[in-house]
């Protein structure tokens, strides 16, 4: 997405923002104030189940 920046402002009258930055810029800014989704709509596993990552292939090694 961020790449649309370049093309969109050679051809587009207006400023245009680069969606990346902005998404940078916003995931940053919600780790500075803290802020997580909602525990009650999104709740944490009551068991975890690692052992299904051991099945996954490591296909970056």
């Amino acid at each position: 997405m961020h790449q649309s920046h370049a093309y969109l402002y050679d051809r587009m009258p207006v400023p245009v923002i680069n969606p990346g930055v902005v998404a940078f810029k916003l995931c940053e800014m919600f780790l500075d104030l803290g802020l997580a989704h909602s525990k009650s709509s999104y709740p944490s596993p009551e068991k975890t189940n690692d052992y299904v990552f051991g099945s996954v292939p490591a296909v970056f090694e």
